[in-house]
C-alpha cells in the first residue's frame, strides 16, 4: 500500500480504533468538554471524532468497540434535546439485553446541585449502558453547574481517563473508519485528481497520467481525471475536489520553455481567481517530466522558478504540499520509475498525515469548520451570491437556536416595581409577547427562551475595531467555494453585519478555552504569544475569566489584545463565541391571557473593582503590551436584563421558543400547593394562581404563597394581584362573590424592610411550618423558584420541617425546583 495516502495504524495500535465522543448539550458545553477531550486524546495517541447525539444511529453505534459520553441533564432530569433519541433508545427497556456486550464506555455526565435529579442523565446513560452488556473501562464524572463545572470536568479527565481510555483502545477491535457527524456513516475514498500540464502534442504526460490512475485506483483511491490544465476555468475543478483529496499535476520541463503551458497556466488562474481558502484542506504534488530531450537536472535549473511560482500560488489559497516537487528521468525511466514518484506524494510519515491531509481519514466537505467559510459583503441584500453549498442549518449547538426560534412580537414593557433605579440596577419588567402571532402555544409553568441583544456600544466598538463601522448595515453570507451541498454555519445569513455582532456574537463575557485557541490560531505577533501564555498559563486564565471582575469582550479584548488586532470581520464572525439564548418560566397562563406570553426579569447588576490587579499578574505572567482603559471601579449589567429592562420596546421582534417544562401544576390537582419564590422568582406563580382562578378549573386544591423581596415599599412585584388572589373569610368567602380566590395563604418576607428584622422565605417557612408539615402529610407538592441561594435555604428548612433527607425529597418527586445564578 502507498505510505501516509491510506492510513497506516501498524506503528501504534491505539490509532486503529476510532472513538465516537458523544455530546448531549443544551447551552454547548458539553460539546466544548467533548471536543477538549478529542483534543487532548490525540496527544495521548488515540483518535476520537466528536459526535451529536442529534445524529444519533442504533446500527453505526452498535458497530463501536469504545465510546465516551458528555451529557448534561436539562431541567428536572430530561435529556436535553439532542439526546432525546439518543436516550429513548438506551433507557427502552425493549432495547435487546446484551447488544452492547463487548463494547466499553466512559461517562462525564453535567448537572445542577440544586435540582433533585442532579445528574440524571449522566447517570441514565452509565447504568442503561451497562444494562445493555457494556463495561465502564473509566468512573462516572459528575459536573455541577452550581459550583465549578469546568473544574469538576478537569478532575475527571485528568484522574487517570486518558490512561485508561488508551488501554481499552489497545485491546479492543481495531476500527478505523472516521465518523462524520449528520451523515450516515459510510467510509469515503480519498478523493484523487490527475491533472495534465504539458506542452501541446507531448504524449509522455498522457502516458504517465494514464498509468498513475491505473496504480492510484489499484490502491483504493477514488480517481478523477485527467484534467487538461489548458481548459477553460480550471481552478474551479480543482476547487471541486473535497477536502482531504489530494491533486496530482503532472506536467513537463525543458530548457527552453521552463515548466509546461498548461502548468503555467494553471499559475495564473490560481493567482487571479482563487481567494485565500478556496483549496483549504487540499493537498498537492507536482510532477515534472523532462521533455525535448532535456535532462532532469537541466529541467530542475530551467523549471525552477516556475514551479516555485506555482508551488507558492496553491498555497496561498490553502493547499498543503505533499512532498517536494519529484523530477522523473526521461523516457521509458519515467514509468519505471512511477512507483516512487508515486509513494513520494503519499510517503509523509504516520504522524504527519494529519498535517499534509492525505491520511485517507474521510473529510467533511460538506461541512467545512466555521473559519473556512467565505464571508461576501453586499450594500443591498439583492446582490449578494447565490450560495447554494450552504444547507441552512447550524454547526453547533448554540446555532440551532437560531434557526429554530421564531420572531415574536413585543406587546409591552412594564415596570413592576414601585421605585425602580435602573441606572444602579434595581429594575424588575413584565414583557408581554404576542404568542398567537407567532403561532407559539404554552402552558403556566412552560419556559420561553430568547435571544438577547449586545449593547449599540459594545457592537460599535468592536465595528470600529474590525473596521467595518461604514458597512454596519450591509448584508453578509456565507459561502463554501469548492463544497459540494449541505455546508452547515454559526447563524442564519443573510443578515447585516449590525444584526450578525448585536445577535449572534458573544460580546459579554471573555470566551473559554476553545474560542481563545481559535482567535489565537488566526492572530500574530505579541498578541498571538499573549494568547499562548492565557491558554498555558491556569493563574492568568483563571484572572481573566474570573466572576470578580467580569471583563467583557471588548476589556478582554483591550487588556489582552490590544484595540486593533489584524482580524477581519469575516473571520471574528466564526472565531467569536455565539450569543447564547437565555431562559425565563413563563409568568401567565394562556387560561388568562389567551394568546400573550408574560415572562418578569430583573436587572442584573453589581459594582466590579478596577482590573489593575489583573494587569500587574498578567505582566508578571509574561503577556505583553497590557492594558485597558477602564482602570477605575466599574459596573457589571447582564447583556440581557439590560436589554430587557432599559432598551426592549414595543413591536420590536425578539427570537424565542417556548419549551415544555416539569414545572408544572399536575394534571390531578387532588392536593395541595405550596410555592415559594423570591424576587422575580415569583413569576411562575403568578401563572399558577392565574390557572387556578380560571373559571375552566373545576377543582382547585388548598394553595400556599410565600414570596420574599427586599423591601416592601419598592420591590413587592404583583403585590395587589396576588394579594385580591387570597381567599376571603367569613361569610364573603362562602359567597365567592367576584373572581375566584385561591390562596388559601400569602405569607411574605423582607429582608430589607425599615424597622424590622430580616426575614427570608426560608425563615417565613420555619414561622409557619405546623401548616407546611400537616399539608405535606397531605401530599403537597413544594415549588421553589428564585436564585441558587435561596433555593438552598428552602431545602434546608424544608428537610427540617417534614423530617426527611434530600434523598427523601428527591425519591417523593414532590419538591420541583427552577434555580439560577
Amino acid at each position: 500500500k502507498i505510505p501516509g495516502l491510506i492510513a497506516r495504524y501498524d506503528q501504534d495500535p491505539t490509532m486503529a480504533v476510532r472513538v465516537p465522543i458523544y455530546f448531549g448539550s443544551q447551552s454547548g458545553t458539553a460539546e466544548y468538554m467533548a471536543k477538549e477531550l478529542q483534543s487532548e486524546a490525540l496527544s495521548h495517541g488515540v483518535k476520537c471524532d466528536v459526535i451529536d447525539l442529534d445524529d444519533f444511529s442504533p446500527d453505526e453505534f452498535v458497530r463501536d468497540s469504545v465510546m465516551v459520553f458528555v451529557v448534561a441533564t436539562y431541567g428536572e432530569g430530561d435529556p436535553t434535546d439532542n439526546a432525546m433519541k439518543f436516550h429513548n433508545w438506551v433507557a427502552n427497556k425493549s432495547t435487546e439485553a446484551g447488544i452492547l456486550s463487548g463494547k466499553s464506555f466512559a461517562v462525564m455526565g453535567l448537572g445542577d446541585m440544586n435540582y433533585t435529579n442532579f445528574n440524571a442523565m449522566g447517570k441514565s446513560v452509565d447504568a442503561n449502558m451497562e444494562r445493555l452488556g457494556a463495561t465502564r473501562f473509566y468512573k462516572r464524572g459528575a459536573g455541577d453547574d452550581c459550583q465549578d463545572i469546568m473544574a469538576d470536568f478537569d478532575d475527571w479527565r485528568s484522574g487517570g481517563f486518558f490512561p485508561a481510555l488508551k488501554e481499552v483502545v489497545s485491546k479492543a477491535v481495531p476500527n478505523n473508519k472516521p465518523r462524520t457527524p449528520g451523515k450516515k456513516q459510510v467510509q469515503k475514498k480519498v478523493q484523487a485528481l490527475v491533472c495534465t500540464g504539458g506542452e501541446r502534442g507531448d504524449k509522455m504526460v498522457g502516458t504517465l497520467a494514464e498509468a498513475s490512475m491505473a496504480i492510484l485506483k489499484d490502491e483504493g483511491l477514488d480517481v478523477r481525471g485527467p484534467l487538461d490544465l489548458s481548459e477553460r476555468r480550471v481552478e474551479e475543478k480543482l476547487a471541486a475536489v473535497p477536502e482531504g483529496g489530494v491533486i496530482f499535476i503532472l506536467t513537463t520541463g525543458s530548457e527552453g520553455e521552463g515548466l509546461g503551458a498548461g502548468a503555467r497556466k494553471l499559475t495564473r488562474r490560481v493567482r487571479t481567481e482563487c481567494s485565500a481558502g478556496t483549496l483549504k484542506g487540499r493537498s498537492f504534488q507536482v510532477i515534472v517530466l523532462p521533455s525535448n530531450n532535456a535532462t532532469k537536472e537541466e529541467v530542475k535549473k530551467a523549471a525552477g522558478t516556475d514551479v516555485d511560482a506555482l508551488s507558492k500560488a496553491l498555497e496561498l489559497v490553502g493547499a498543503t504540499a505533499c512532498s517536494e516537487v519529484t523530477f522523473a528521468e526521461t523516457g521509458d525511466s519515467a514509468l519505471d520509475n512511477l512507483a516512487t514518484a508515486v509513494a513520494a506524494v503519499c510517503g509523509a510519515p504516520a504522524e504527519d498525515a494529519d498535517k499534509n491531509n492525505a491520511s485517507g481519514e474521510e473529510e467533511d466537505n460538506a461541512a467545512p469548520a466555521p473559519k473556512q467559510l467565505t464571508v461576501h459583503l453586499m450594500k443591498d441584500a439583492k446582490s449578494l451570491p447565490d450560495c447554494p453549498e450552504m444547507a441552512g442549518e447550524a454547526c453547533d449547538t448554540l446555532g440551532k437556536f437560531y434557526f429554530k426560534a421564531i420572531p415574536m412580537t413585543i406587546a409591552t414593557v412594564k415596570e413592576l416595581r414601585q421605585k425602580p433605579e435602573p441606572e444602579v440596577g434595581l429594575s424588575t419588567v413584565q414583557v408581554d409577547f404576542k404568542a398567537k402571532e407567532a403561532g407559539l402555544e404554552f402552558e403556566a409553568g412552560d419556559s420561553l427562551e430568547i435571544l438577547p441583544r449586545n449593547s449599540a456600544v459594545d457592537v460599535e466598538w468592536f465595528a470600529s475595531m474590525l473596521g467595518c463601522t461604514s458597512m454596519l448595515d450591509w448584508h453578509l453570507c456565507f459561502a463554501a467555494p469548492g463544497a459540494s451541498k449541505g455546508v452547515k454555519q454559526p447563524f442564519p445569513t443573510p443578515c447585516t453585519v449590525r444584526e450578525a455582532l448585536t445577535s449572534y456574537c458573544d460580546l459579554g463575557r471573555v470566551p473559554g478555552k476553545g474560542v481563545l485557541a481559535g482567535i489565537r490560531d488566526v492572530l500574530e505577533g505579541d498578541q498571538k504569544k499573549n494568547l499562548d501564555i492565557l491558554l498555558t498559563s491556569p493563574e492568568a486564565l483563571a484572572a481573566v475569566m474570573s466572576e470578580d471582575i467580569s471583563l467583557t469582550l471588548r476589556e478582554f479584548w483591550e487588556l489582552v489584545l490590544g484595540p486593533s488586532p489584524e482580524m477581519g470581520l469575516g473571520t471574528f464572525l466564526q472565531v467569536c463565541a455565539r450569543q447564547s439564548y437565555r431562559t425565563f418560566t413563563i409568568a401567565s397562563s394562556p387560561l388568562s391571557t389567551p394568546g400573550r406570553i408574560h415572562i418578569a426579569a430583573s436587572m442584573l447588576s453589581k459594582e466590579l473593582p478596577s482590573v489593575e490587579a489583573t494587569v500587574q499578574l498578567l505582566q508578571k505572567c509574561g503577556l505583553k503590551n497590557v492594558s485597558c482603559e477602564q482602570l477605575l471601579p466599574r459596573r457589571f449589567s447582564g447583556v440581557c436584563s439590560r436589554w430587557l429592562c432599559t432598551e426592549l420596546k414595543a413591536g420590536i421582534n425578539v427570537l424565542s421558543r417556548v419549551r415544555a417544562s416539569a414545572f408544572r401544576l399536575p394534571a390531578q390537582l387532588d392536593a395541595p400547593i405550596i410555592m415559594v419564590g423570591a424576587g422575580a422568582g415569583v413569576a411562575p406563580f403568578r401563572a399558577f394562581v392565574q390557572h387556578l382562578r380560571s373559571p375552566k378549573v373545576k377543582e382547585t386544591p388548598d394553595a400556599m404563597l410565600i414570596f420574599g423581596c427586599r423591601n416592601a415599599d419598592s420591590d413587592w412585584l404583583y403585590k395587589d394581584e396576588l394579594q385580591q388572589a387570597v381567599k376571603l373569610g367569613g361569610a364573603a368567602g362562602r359567597m365567592q362573590v367576584g373572581p375566584r380566590r385561591p390562596l388559601n395563604n400569602y405569607y411574605t418576607a423582607f429582608s430589607r424592610q425599615a424597622g424590622q428584622p430580616k426575614m427570608y422565605v426560608q425563615d417565613c417557612m420555619r414561622q409557619n411550618s405546623e401548616q407546611i408539615k400537616e399539608w405535606w402529610g397531605r401530599g403537597a407538592r413544594v415549588y421553589v423558584c428564585g436564585s441558587t441561594g435561596m433555593a438552598r435555604g428552602v431545602v434546608a428548612a424544608l428537610m427540617e420541617i417534614v423530617d426527611c433527607t434530600e434523598k427523601d425529597l428527591t425519591t417523593s418527586k414532590r419538591l420541583i425546583l427552577e434555580a439560577w445564578g
